[in-house]
């Protein structure tokens, strides 16, 4: 998503969520119908914190009849009569007109995200939106005011609330609707409906910002952010004054033929080209974000903390997964792997080497060995520690590298002590290791710590245990995962 996106959107959220025409669907159908494509990861959030920008405008226009509710709510309750005054009881009409949608919001969450995806749901909810404006029109008597408001005309309102949770379906125009079907006025019905966003809006903002944690190459994502919600404020506050001007004079039909008008032309321009967003010639081809898959090997977990500072770095969005060795998948995905396989598919160039750590805890006497020392620990010829403690050694399943490597050069081909206890992944072995005072481990270099101590090898060559880690790609990679690659490179090889 680019700024221009941004603050083309912060403009559609501003004018849409009080304007009773759905900015959930505006959200969802202007992206479609200009051909933006935008990560699947950032729609939701997106969506959900440029409201955040209303909300602020919401809150700064109502703001005396906040402070009143609050204040008045909060002495009620200290006084022990929370209905004491009319802006106490506001306060508690706000709180019941959110438990609907709130429940119904939690229940039908992954429910609402799928249809979010959907261009042809949005439309066709949109005449919801314009059936609901019409029929308060047509059968609301329109004579009562805010003095005669009670708790039946807050529930009634939430509940008219739950239909808005899906795109499409006007917020502030469902919510207008239920109160003017209830024989509120328009400026009444919109106030409250204005007053009751607060709570909803708030507690999808805070989903929205756990969203965030899923987000990749969030650093690069939140000047985005920002901007829409800039925008979407500023906006949102010059149309709540329009609007609440506009319905002391005139009906909400004039919006309820927008939003057929709206809908039937994008279900038109759907039928046409399908649901799948098209690919225009104005589309901004530089904002698609394709997502590189990269599978590891466990014995590299230990980067995952250089694959995100790169990603970041090079804003690459990729998707890594840990593999078993015998589980990667060349063919379908970018690999990293240490040591090199005994055939080897694709394109494959070296990014750097990591070398074998053997670790020992702090508490541990013994700081250094020989080879011929760790030999016999390791084979079992030697089962305690100088000091006569217990050995306890720590290694992994069978079939595992770095296990292989081990027994290969240090063990020539022989078997680690059928004593030591198996660990799963490296991670596992230094937390083990760290834990007893009479382990021993080995873990890649990397993932050292100071958890744990090195164990020096008095007599070991410089390149001892040392091996490549490899790049396999399916075929030559292209950029932008090749300034990825060439992050990790520089990491591995300084």
């Amino acid at each position: 998503m680019t700024l221009l996106q941004a603050i083309l959107l912060g403009i559609v959220q501003g004018l849409t969520e009080f304007l009773p025409i759905s900015s959930s669907g505006h959200l969802v159908l202007i992206p479609y119908l200009a051909g933006w494509s935008f990560p699947a990861d950032q729609i939701m959030p997106f969506d959900v914190l440029v409201q955040l920008g209303t909300l602020v405008a919401v809150i700064i226009f109502f703001w005396k009849d906040l402070w009143d509710i609050v204040h008045d709510w909060v002495l009620a309750l200290i006084h022990r009569k929370p209905f004491e005054t009319p802006a106490a009881r506001m306060g508690w009409y706000l709180i019941l007109a959110t438990i609907p949608a709130g429940l119904v919001g939690l229940l039908l969450k992954d429910v609402v995200e799928s249809v979010f995806q959907s261009a042809a749901w949005t439309a066709g909810f949109l005449c919801v939106t314009a059936a609901l404006l019409f029929l308060a029109e047509w059968i609301g008597k329109r004579s009562r005011n805010f003095e005669h408001f009670t708790w039946k005309d807050a529930l009634w309102m939430g509940v008219f609330q739950i239909i808005s949770i899906f795109p499409g379906v006007s917020r502030s125009g469902s919510t207008i609707s239920g109160g003017m079907v209830n024989n509120l006025d328009r400026p009444t019905a919109a106030r409250f409906s204005f007053l009751m966003s607060i709570p909803i809006m708030l507690a999808a903002g805070v989903l929205g910002i756990k969203d965030l944690a899923a987000v990749n190459n969030l650093s690069a994502f939140l000047p985005v952010l920002l901007v829409g919600f800039v925008t979407a404020g500023i906006v949102g506050y010059l149309s709540i004054r329009w609007l609440l001007h506009f319905l002391t004079r005139q009906s909400l039909v004039v919006f309820s033929i927008y939003c057929i008008v709206a809908a039937v032309l994008s279900l038109g321009f759907i039928f046409l080209f399908g649901e799948e967003q098209p690919v225009t010639a104005e589309a901004d081809s530089s904002a698609v974000v394709t997502e590189y898959r990269v599978s590891v090997t466990p014995e590299l977990e230990w980067m995952d903390d250089t694959f995100n500072v790169c990603a970041e770095n090079t804003g690459v969005d990729v998707l890594v997964t840990v593999q078993p060795v015998d589980s990667l998948d060349v063919a379908n995905a970018t690999v990293l792997r240490w040591s090199t396989p005994a055939t080897m598919d694709g394109v494959a160039f070296t990014l750097g080497q990591e070398s074998v750590a053997f670790i020992v805890n702090p508490q541990q006497e013994t700081h250094s060995a020989a080879l011929s020392d760790l030999v016999q620990l390791l084979g079992g010829t030697t089962g305690t520690w100088a000091n006569g403690s217990a050995v306890v050694i720590w290694t992994y399943p069978d079939g595992d590298e770095i296990l292989t490597m081990v027994e290969t050069e240090l063990l020539d081909g022989g078997l680690i002590a059928n004593t030591a206890h198996i660990a799963p992944d490296p991670e596992a072995v230094l937390q083990a290791v760290a834990a007893d005072p009479n382990a021993i481990g080995f873990i890649p270099l990397g993932l050292l710590n100071e958890r744990v101590r090195a164990l020096a090898l008095t007599d070991a060559p410089t390149d001892f245990l040392t091996q490549d880690v490899l790049a396999i790609s399916p075929t030559t990679p292209q950029e932008p995962l090749t300034s990825w690659l060439a992050c990790l490179q520089s990491v591995l090889t300084p």
